[in-house]
């Protein structure tokens, strides 16, 4: 399902769902109120024949005339005469203490209503006259006590028809049922008309990267049109992620075309030399022995270049030989091992001895730091020295690779750590370099959480700092 679609039913459900509750509300408010409103008419219809019988009574104390409150005759013409006050839309009867009906409303013609206890409240289905037909009709009922002098001489007896309410509230009912189904249908035409204007946006940028199949995959989206909305940080983060992704593919075609050109020239001298030595090699041993040797020369570069390409290709990746490590020792180690051969290599130590582990890949590392310190042993020859040391401070060791060579101009610092770059193409190249040891470098300090940097003046030496968190 679209997501307009899915906008759409969810405001028309969210529209309907309140206007469901507030019609109920409406509704049920308006039948309380009918229901009350024949309540009080019962009640007012009972008090209305008490005051008459009450007036009844009066009359006939002052003409001296005995009251009965069981004449038929004298209720009953009473309530005839009163009829359109009493009984006009209503069925009117009158009890003794006995319950037995002893006057009644005209319109009940030989119908008497259910004898019910007094203060009865109530909604009954009666078999009733209505219009010269007997019907069955739902009436409120009303059973009221009759007093005189503050005793109770008989029961009043009000049915009230609920046809007239019921209509009003069933058309009432109707109407918001209308209402309801008005405002579902309104409400989906809107949830249509305010989805698709929200969603525009985003369906232009659908558009966009679908134009983008088989044209340029990296093109940015335009969101010059777009507001600062959540749709807009979604556009500008994902032009964001396509500037990323540019700079990884023009990373990957720079090493791809730095890869051939390294590849392609060991390859080419293998093999014109393989094919001059097929031509010329039987005759003349000693270019057959030169050859020979050039071949292996360009070989174990070729070697070289192919390891050091895995490496960075792996680097990425966490080593499962990752362990603690004791770095100082391990660095103090391997510059021991180097001194032998490079007598103006030197390792200062600090004067409190402390045992500093980190967790990482003793191999991957030893590498960083033969890397680097070979770089500098060629830098500085056998006219300078080259001094590791080493500080730390509150969560890391930093490990300083010092020599006082040529340096490195300013505008190659921020270069070095590249693939395939070099200060010095030809002279790198003649001794054996592949241009990617400091780029091995950055990413097996990079895998193991670290930073390394470096800082160099030219003709006074250049500093390598390893940074690496400790446990």
């Amino acid at each position: 399902m679209k997501i307009r679609t899915s906008l759409t039913l969810w405001f028309a459900a969210t529209v309907g769902l309140m206007s469901i509750i507030s019609n109920l509300i409406v509704v049920f408010s308006i039948k309380e109120y009918l229901y009350n409103q024949k309540v009080e008419e019962a009640k007012d219809k009972a008090n209305d024949v008490q005051q008459v019988i009450i007036t009844l009574q009066k009359d006939h104390l002052e003409q001296e005339i005995p009251f009965e409150i069981q004449d038929p005759d004298l209720l009953s013409y009473t309530l005839s005469e009163q009829g359109t006050a009493l009984y006009e839309g209503a069925y009117v009867q009158v009890t003794d203490l006995n319950s037995k009906v002893f006057s009644k409303s005209p319109n009940l013609k030989n119908k008497n209503l259910p004898i019910l206890k007094p203060s009865t409240i109530g909604q009954l289905t009666l078999l009733l006259p209505v219009k010269n037909k007997v019907n069955n009709i739902r009436v409120l009922y009303y059973s009221s006590p009759l007093y005189i002098n503050k005793e109770v001489i008989a029961t009043v007896q009000v049915g009230l028809p609920l046809i007239k309410s019921e209509r009003i509230f069933n058309q009432i009912l109707l109407f918001e049922l209308i209402k309801l189904f008005l405002s579902i249908v309104i409400s989906l035409i809107i949830g249509r008309f305010l989805s698709t204007r929200a969603l525009s946006p985003m369906v232009k940028i659908a558009d966009e990267v679908h134009s983008m199949a088989g044209q340029n995959l990296l093109k940015l989206l335009d969101t010059s049109n777009l507001n600062k909305d959540e749709i807009g940080q979604l556009a500008g983060t994902f032009n964001e992620l396509l500037s990323r992704i540019s700079k990884v593919f023009d990373v990957q075609q720079r090493f791809i075309s730095d890869a051939s050109h390294e590849l392609r020239s060991p390859l080419t001298s293998i093999r014109g030399h393989a094919q001059l030595l097929l031509k010329r090699g039987k005759d003349n041993p000693e270019m057959l022995k030169e050859g020979m040797e050039i071949i292996i020369r360009e070989s174990e570069r070729l070697e070289r270049l192919v390891n050091d390409m895995l490496i960075l290709a792996r680097s990425g990746q966490r080593s499962a030989k990752n362990s603690d490590l004791d770095i100082i020792k391990s660095v103090k180690q391997l510059v021991s091992e180097l001194q032998p051969l490079h007598d103006n290599l030197k390792f200062i130590d600090r004067e409190e001895q402390k045992v500093i582990l980190i967790n990482g890949d003793q191999d991957s590392l030893r590498r960083v730091f033969i890397n680097l310190i070979d770089n500098a042993l060629r830098a500085v020859g056998n006219n300078g020295e080259v001094i590791v040391k080493y500080d730390i401070d509150e969560e890391n060791i930093i490990f300083y690779i010092i020599d006082d060579g040529i340096g490195i101009k300013e505008e190659h610092l921020e270069n070095v750590f590249e693939r395939f770059y070099r200060v010095d193409s030809a002279r790198d190249r003649d001794k054996g370099g592949t241009g990617l040891g400091l780029s091995i470098v950055k990413e097996i300090i990079n895998s193991h959480k670290g930073q390394v940097s470096v800082t160099s003046t030219l003709g006074e030496g250049t500093t390598f700092m390893i940074t690496l968190p400790f446990i």
